[in-house]
């Protein structure tokens, strides 16, 4: 049995992160001690932490969780307890600490010496968790079943994808403990976990950061213990001082550190069904839903209007909400754009597919055909066209738009890839008509000039 250690005291600028595994000890002692856990590093956070354990807590007690050849170690959440770690009362949990629970490549490269070196380093270590968001090395925690998944599944929406919430409690960590230096060790098989925490908000909220992504030639979760080799012999005995000095791009044998994360498949690729989208996930910082395109206007309106696209579509709210969206994609992460779908309310369990029919009228009307492809025309000519001008297709930010029949309704989906370069809307009802708008919290939010410019330096212009 691993004697539980309160000695973990880090008191240095520099930060280690790396994830859960999917190998884990079993057993455990009963007994749990909040002290050690990340809500009482982080008070502040410790309401929502808690919210989304036992939201995740729920998902896995009815296998709503899934991922890839699970069906083995789901077996493992027959055991799982609503104990104190979810917030629950549940006395009966076995608890483990952290970093004994886990034994995957990572912590078998530490082995049991590393582990102890790592609880006595004066650095900050910090693990990702499917389910539990965030850890510390010494918060204990039972055995349990849970990834992320390839495409990622519920739990990365919801701790990602629908509030930022590992984002936002590195992000605190790191402001509590004035950390300079970060080391991201999250390069694996799956990933969502590399993708599970917004480095560009963190650099925009402290500029004074560096954050160093570790790469490895070696594939998949092989990775993890060139990782856990390297920490161990590198950087648990290292000062402060020698950690800052390395330098970016410089290689280690089989790793090397890069200022910018490697390219990771789009990170977090789109499902290939829609339906997947409207199912499973309310708003959120990658997906928007939409009931209409061309809300408020009669076919007789429509008739009459759009003689001249830019000067009559710009003064249509739907029309423009359609636009913030888009342009707030590109100038983020990209996301899905789904119109045809009321978003659910208290009394509804799931989101409404309600189809595009009843503005195929109004395409007409506009002379465009009574068809899908009419509706797309008009969305590119009487949307795109009118409030993002500067808009190349070219550079296909914007995928076509797809239709597909979901309870006998049509769905438009739109899915956005980040843009390479800053993309302004034209809102003629705000003072000085350009506008930049990016994705915060599940919503479309416009920038002020200072705010922009230094969104801009970051997120399109990071430093090599």
């Amino acid at each position: 049995m691993e004697v539980m250690s309160k000695s973990y005291n880090p008191d240095s600028k520099i930060l280690i992160i790396t994830l859960d595994s999917f190998f884990k000890k079993s057993g455990g002692t009963q007994g749990y001690d909040p002290l050690q856990s990340i809500c009482h590093e982080l008070p502040d956070h410790s309401k929502r932490i808690i919210e989304v354990r036992q939201k995740i807590f729920s998902l896995l007690k009815k296998d709503e969780i899934r991922w890839e050849n699970d069906t083995n170690e789901l077996k493992l959440n027959q055991e799982f307890l609503n104990a104190p770690d979810f917030g629950g009362e549940d006395t009966n949990a076995l608890f483990m600490q952290a970093i004994h629970r886990y034994t995957g490549d990572f912590y078998q490269a530490l082995g049991s010496e590393g582990k102890k070196r790592l609880l006595n380093s004066k650095h900050h270590f910090l693990i990702i968790s499917a389910c539990y968001g965030v850890l510390k090395p010494t918060e204990q925690i039972q055995n349990y079943a849970c990834q992320f998944g390839i495409p990622p599944n519920k739990s990365f929406s919801q701790w990602v994808r629908r509030k930022k919430d590992i984002t936002n409690i590195v992000a605190a960590y790191v402001e509590k403990h004035g950390i300079q230096r970060v080391y991201d060790f999250t390069q694996c098989a799956v990933p969502a976990y590399q993708a599970a925490v917004s480095w560009d908000i963190i650099r925009q909220k402290i500029p004074e950061i560096s954050i160093f992504h570790a790469y490895t030639w070696v594939p998949y979760d092989r990775s993890l213990r060139v990782f856990g080799e390297f920490v161990l012999d590198q950087m648990l005995f290292a000062s402060e001082e020698e950690l800052l000095r390395i330098e970016a791009n410089r290689e280690f044998a089989n790793l090397k550190f890069h200022k910018k994360m490697p390219d990771i498949e789009q990170q977090i690729k789109s499902p290939s069904d829609p339906i997947e989208l409207i199912l499973d996930n309310d708003e959120n910082d990658f997906v928007e839903f939409k009931s209409c395109a061309f809300g408020g206007l009669t076919p007789e309106k429509m008739r009459m209007l759009t003689t001249n696209n830019a000067q009559i579509f710009s003064r249509i709210p739907d029309c423009q909400k359609i636009a913030k969206t888009l342009c707030a994609f590109m100038n983020s992460s990209g996301g899905d754009l789904i119109i045809g779908v009321k978003e659910r309310n208290e009394l509804e369990r799931t989101n409404q597919p309600i189809g595009i029919e009843s503005e195929m009228r109004k395409i007409e009307a506009a002379g465009y055909s009574q068809t899908t492809d009419g509706y797309a025309r008009l969305v590119q000519d009487g949307i795109i066209d009118v409030f993002i001008p500067d808009y190349n297709p070219a550079t296909k930010c914007i995928k076509k738009s797809e239709f597909r029949e979901i309870n006998t309704h049509t769905i438009c989906w739109i899915h956005v890839e980040p843009s390479k370069i800053p993309m302004f809307l034209i809102d003629n009802y705000r003072e000085g008509k350009y506008c930049f708008y990016i994705r915060d919290g599940g919503r479309s939010i416009p920038l002020r000039i200072k705010k922009a410019a230094e969104y801009i330096l970051v997120h399109f212009c990071p430093k090599q």
